[in-house]
């Protein structure tokens, strides 16, 4: 057993009253996850279990952003989980929009801290243990909401609509979108009021304490342009665990790049010729979650964005084209292949002309380099930079043969230069076309 029990008594609260049972308890997931609850003066006190011992995986609770369903925009959560370092985190969030966190402006499923510099931390750690595969995290947070905007009521005299999900963290130490979440409309409501309620006893299974057998990538084909090329670039869904996780080794937030049909694909380019990329990631800025400029950087993360404002610079974005999963997902470990996953998307493209970015490839090109997503992290992946008379290099057995570029583009311009403090990509030729 992992005994952490970390106390937090400096909100008017006593130990005792922490270490009494739970005399609530609802089900969030049937045999896996449960939420119990105690009233503690102007306190409500949560404690979450539920069957895994996987550090960076979260599981949120809280309130509705709506009094009337499920709805996760505008909810006020918990986000708690295990890091790296084996340490518990129950850390105050505002799920201001369907996103990825952008710190710089506070938009999407940002920590309340992190959504307004007005917002406060309301949530408090009281311990967490771990112990034959149940993991089980306490925390407090007051009943009546502290901050008017980022925080809500938990009422006691009638239920109250709440939310849940869980996921991964990412690298940047924020939720990544969510791989299991409440339906919207399931009217799942709690009547924290009640006097006493009780769920069946949470047992963990073999399963649930043993290593998790490794999951196999989708083998996506590199795209070798040794002649001036046009490519496409346009939103589509990560593809999971079999996807951008595990062809990256990092945790998207469940939307990714698409370079000509393919996700995330190896682009294999040469010094001194031209790439054209038609650019179709979305142009309105007041919408996070569909606005995603492209740039090319030798930064494996992204998210120029969220650098300090010195250092951002303009680059372009084009109408949205989104490749996007049926209604009600896909259970993308049941798919073998990524050509097989493709087939199940629809693609939905907003009018207009695509941003058109024009690269010649300078000398002093870094040999590797990223296409990536100006505003988010995690979203596009790398681009091998190879002089003339360098051959290609060859993939793993197991990668499809790479796709050659079509006929060339012959489109010219002059040589663009890479600066070695910042590696941000220079706007050769830089048109954005957009129709009304």
């Amino acid at each position: 057993m992992h005994d952490g029990r970390q106390t937090m008594n400096d909100h008017n609260s006593s130990l005792e009253s922490y270490t009494q049972e739970f005399p609530n308890c609802e089900t969030l997931i049937e045999g896996e996850v449960q939420v119990s609850w105690k009233i503690n003066g102007s306190d409500i006190i949560f404690q979450l279990r539920s069957k895994t011992t996987v550090q960076e995986k979260y599981l949120a609770f809280g309130v509705s952003g709506s009094q009337t369903e499920n709805l996760m925009d505008g909810g006020d959560v918990t986000v708690t989980y295990i890091n790296s370092t084996g340490h518990a985190q129950a850390i105050d969030y505002y799920l201001g929009s369907y996103s990825q966190c952008t710190p710089q402006t506070g938009q999407g499923a940002c920590p309340d801290t992190l959504a307004s510099n007005q917002a406060n931390d309301n949530v408090g750690l009281i311990d967490f243990f771990v112990e034959d595969g149940i993991t089980s995290i306490t925390y407090r947070r007051p009943l009546a909401a502290h901050d008017t905007i980022f925080d809500k009521d938990i009422l006691l005299a009638q239920p109250t609509y709440m939310i849940w999900a869980r996921g991964p963290i990412n690298a940047a130490g924020t939720v990544a979108i969510h791989s299991a979440r409440v339906n919207r409309n399931s009217n799942f409501r709690i009547n924290f009021g009640r006097v006493v309620s009780s769920c069946p006893p949470l047992v963990a299974t073999v399963d649930t304490v043993t290593t998790p057998t490794p999951i196999p990538q989708w083998r996506i084909p590199r795209i070798i342009a040794r002649q001036n090329t046009t490519f496409t670039a346009e939103m589509g869904p990560s593809g999971g665990e079999q996807g951008y996780e595990a062809i990256t080794g990092r945790i998207g937030w469940g939307i990714a790049w698409y370079i000509n049909d393919y996700l995330i694909p190896e682009l294999v380019v040469e010094r001194g010729r031209t790439y054209t990329f038609l650019v179709h990631g979305g142009n309105d800025s007041t919408f996070s979650a569909n606005y995603h400029p492209f740039y090319i950087t030798d930064s494996e993360d992204g998210g120029y964005e969220q650098l300090s404002p010195e250092v951002q610079q303009v680059t372009l974005q084009g109408p949205l084209c989104q490749w996007q999963e049926p209604t009600g997902g896909v259970d993308t470990l049941t798919v073998s292949t990524f050509e097989e996953y493709l087939a199940m998307l629809n693609k939905m493209c907003e009018p207009g002309e695509p941003a058109e970015l024009v690269w010649t490839v300078a000398d002093d090109t870094p040999d590797v380099v990223f296409y990536q997503c100006y505003t988010h992290l995690f979203l596009g992946w790398k681009i091998l930079v190879l002089d003339p008379d360098q051959p290609t290099p060859t993939e793993q057995p197991d990668v499809p043969e790479p796709i050659t570029s079509p006929t060339p583009d012959t489109t010219t311009s002059d040589a663009s230069n890479f600066s070695a403090s910042m590696i941000l990509l220079v706007l050769i030729v830089a048109v954005l076309r957009i129709l009304a």
